[in-house]
């Protein structure tokens, strides 16, 4: 069951943008991720280096590992995100996650670094990583990844970018529709592509995977055509899994809600209302 659910996700990834002919070996890819933190009061932006490598595996199951260089340096929302640009990134190339291990070599150069602010960027480095492409050095982006491929909005952008340029980075990558976002500092709007050319570096609106792996290693990933809706049908067995679990959802509601959420209903009226919808 699972393996028909992923050759499903695997059949819709061909169509935004499956290859072949990919290179055989243990191959990796160079990133900068770059992260907002408020250690002293306010918010500061820097980056942290990782490398993505990819071997080619015969093992069963997925595998991957996150190496660190101090204990806790990741948090737990990080970690998923790695998770996360594995599938989306062996999905889009057209393989099997299963096909191969992957693991990501990190640094953290602040007291711990989380979110999904990397999932872009990251999926764009195990998608090159399996084509044997380079990530430029000058250049890294922010956003999240949705497994439509599309990129989506992060806070703290301003001090990131800032932080990036001061970095030596020259081309930066920000998700759709935020070009002009707000600096956490000052609270003032900036416009994201006046800051950089203030500084000698060009910002760009990265929408999805495509042009976001343009802007990373200058190379086009290859497009297909959409498949007919009905290609895309989970079936009937899949259909059964996934109402299973909705069940499963619900009855673990109705427990939550006869131990607890009786109380909070006749205690507030806004918990009435959201444990009704609920």
């Amino acid at each position: 069951m699972i393996r028909r659910v992923v050759s499903l996700l695997l059949a819709a990834a061909l169509a935004l943008g499956g290859c072949s002919g990919l290179p055989t070996g243990e191959r990796s890819a160079a990133i900068d991720f770059l992260w907002v933190s408020k250690p002293h009061g306010t918010y500061a932006g820097g980056l942290s280096h990782a490398e993505i490598h990819v071997a080619p595996s015969d093992e069963p199951g997925l595998q991957v590992g996150i190496f660190e260089t101090k204990a806790a340096g990741t948090g737990p929302s990080w970690r998923a995100t790695i998770w996360q640009s594995v599938l989306l990134g062996s999905l889009f190339v057209g393989i099997f996650p299963t096909e191969h291990r992957y693991w990501v070599e990190t640094e953290s150069l602040s007291e711990k670094v989380d979110g999904p602010s990397a999932g872009a960027l990251f999926t764009v480095a195990v998608i090159a990583a399996l084509r044997g492409d380079a990530v430029r050095p000058d250049a890294t982006l922010t956003g999240t990844i949705n497994p439509d491929g599309s990129i989506g909005p992060v806070d703290g952008v301003v001090q990131k970018f800032g932080a990036a340029m001061k970095a030596g980075k020259r081309w930066l990558g920000y998700p759709a529709g935020m070009r002009y976002t707000k600096d956490l500092v000052t609270g003032k709007m900036v416009d994201l592509e006046l800051f950089a050319k203030e500084h000698g570096a060009i910002a760009e609106e990265v929408a999805d995977l495509q042009s976001a792996y343009a802007l990373l290693t200058r190379r086009r990933l290859p497009l297909r055509a959409p498949l007919d809706p009905e290609d895309l049908a989970l079936g009937e067995d899949t259909g059964r899994l996934l109402l299973l679990k909705a069940e499963t959802w619900r009855a673990r509601a109705q427990d939550l809600y006869s131990h607890r959420g009786a109380s909070d209903a006749e205690s507030s009226p806004q918990g009435r209302g959201l444990w009704e919808e609920a």
